[in-house]
This record gives C-alpha cells, sequence and structure tokens, in this order.
C-alpha cells in the first residue's frame, strides 16, 4: 500500500471517528448553532457588565423559543437536569448569559419567577 493510499485511509478513519464520537450514546447529531458574528464580543460585553454590578443592562431583554420541546435546565450545561420543556413561540425575560463547554446559554426567567437556563441555539434573543 503506497503512503497516500495510507495517508487517505487515516484521513478517512480520523472523520469517522469524529462522526461516531459526536453522535454520543444516542446515535444523534446534535448541531450547534454557529456563532453569529460578534456574538462572543457582545457576550464578553454583558459578562463584564453583569461583574461590575450593572445588570440593569439587560432590562427589558427577552428571548423566544423557536423549536417545540426545548428544554430548560438548572445549570448551563446538557449535562443539567432538565426542569421541563417548552413550546415553539413561549417568550421569557433574559437576565443573564453564561458560557460553558456546551455553548452560550442565556439564563432566563418564567412568569412565575422560576430562573433557569436555555441554549442559544433554541431561542432568538431581543437584545
Amino acid at each position: 500500500m503506497s503512503i497516500h493510499s495510507r495517508l487517505a485511509l487515516a484521513a478517512i478513519l480520523t472523520v469517522l471517528i469524529g462522526v461516531l464520537a459526536a453522535c454520543g450514546p444516542t446515535g444523534i447529531i446534535i448541531p450547534e448553532r454557529p456563532p453569529e458574528e460578534g456574538m462572543m464580543d457582545d457576550m464578553d460585553m454583558e459578562m463584564g457588565a453583569l461583574e461590575e454590578g450593572m445588570d440593569d443592562s439587560m432590562m427589558g431583554c427577552t428571548v423566544t423559543v423557536i423549536e417545540d420541546g426545548t428544554r430548560y435546565r438548572r445549570g448551563p450545561s446538557r449535562d443539567e437536569g432538565a426542569l421541563g420543556m417548552l413550546a415553539a413561540g413561549t417568550t421569557l425575560k433574559r437576565i443573564g448569559v453564561s458560557a460553558s463547554a456546551d455553548g452560550v446559554w442565556f439564563e432566563v426567567e418564567d412568569a412565575e419567577g422560576l430562573t433557569a437556563f436555555v441554549h442559544n441555539s433554541v431561542v432568538n434573543s431581543n437584545c
């Protein structure tokens, strides 16, 4: 087998292993929403404002759920327990932003005052 054939085979195996690893235990690939241009800069600014105690910078901010069955969680991670599921069109007050290994999460509050986290890929934010 030539060196080129070995390299091609190694590349194919690497891609295959990556795909299988992304599937996880369920065999389902869950795509992440790619960060919008400048989103990380905005998040850094918001996180800085929160740290300085200027949390009123998010007054009036909301998120709207775009996918039926969206889980809202105890913390900013897919490993955190789900508190329940939301229907598409549900609007929640946005009270914070967090980043984790799973991506960007919005801390939200519902009409009853329950706080939870939703992943940025399943909601639209107005600010």
